[in-house]
């Protein structure tokens, strides 16, 4: 089961208890997962569960009977040809003066929850951070984005393969929108994600430093003993100044250690040993020369 179903049943056990409130959600969910007319309605959804949702609160709220039927794993319900018109002239209402629509202080959110149950997609927080209202209707979709911005919660409408999306990409807004959803739950689980791909994010960073660094490290000690090797090889190491012969070592006994690790060891600067060390190496290229 995807995260986005899992958003929606929870959805689904949060009603909406005021007739306004059912009036706004029952014309959600047809916007966003129905056509209807005065000769046909129906309502369509891959979620069974959100197709016997719409059956409930359209009769609740229009007093109207639906048929569900199953084709291609897509549930419908089709209103019943006696009621179709009064439910379409009633919805009609509100492509006229959308705002009539909302009575109460709640009525939005349950507008939004409608239009999400039909028409609605969460991707899964562990991959990405994204959530979209997809219409046919870009008057819907207009609609939906003023709603959702008039709520605090500031989406994007953007047309996508003839169709209109209305759609969110910042986490903390996602989480604002499931909470006004009613799904509080998946919005917990969002930030849980989000704080566990933040520590994980910030392990990998230190990891990969300290690999760099410990790879940098290697790379320049390599460098040192090579540059101490060839001046041994060459017997020129007892006429060295006795600070470079013995940094040289110090090094020969520490061959993994830092140059830190070895600026303590002799109890000098960093910079002073970094400098003796440079001055090995230097020795060694003319010697090569």
């Amino acid at each position: 089961m995807s995260f986005s179903t899992d958003v929606k049943n929870e959805i689904l056990n949060t009603w909406s208890k005021k007739a306004c409130c059912k009036n706004s959600e029952t014309y959600g969910l047809l916007l966003f997962g129905g056509t209807f007319s005065s000769r046909n309605i129906t309502c369509t959804s891959e979620n069974e569960n959100v197709i016997r949702h719409f059956k409930s609160m359209l009769w609740k709220t229009q007093n109207a009977e639906c048929e569900m039927q199953i084709q291609h794993n897509n549930y419908t319900a089709v209103v019943d040809q006696a009621r179709t018109s009064d439910v379409f002239l009633h919805f009609e209402t509100y492509n006229l003066d959308f705002d009539r629509l909302f009575v109460c202080e709640k009525c939005r959110s349950a507008f939004i929850r409608g239009a999400f149950l039909t028409g609605g997609f969460i991707s899964d927080p562990q991959k990405e951070y994204h959530l979209e209202f997809t219409s046919k209707s870009e008057i819907a979709a207009w609609n939906l984005c003023k709603t959702l911005n008039e709520t605090g919660i500031f989406a994007k409408l953007t047309e996508r393969s003839r169709k209109f999306v209305v759609y969110l990409k910042e986490s903390e807004q996602i989480e604002d929108c499931l909470t006004l959803l009613g799904a509080t739950g998946a919005a917990l689980e969002m930030m849980n994600t989000k704080i566990y791909k933040d520590i994980r994010n910030n392990v990998n960073r230190v990891t990969n430093f300290e690999t760099a660094n410990i790879k940098k490290t290697a790379q320049s000690s390599a460098r040192q003993l090579e540059a101490i090797e060839k001046i041994e090889f060459a017997g020129k190491m007892a006429s060295l100044p006795d600070e470079l012969q013995t940094v040289a070592k110090i090094r020969l006994e520490n061959p993994e250690a830092s140059t830190a690790e070895i600026a303590k060891l002799l109890g000098l600067s960093r910079s002073g040993v970094h400098h003796r060390l440079a001055k090995l190496i230097d020795i060694a290229k003319e010697l090569q020369g």
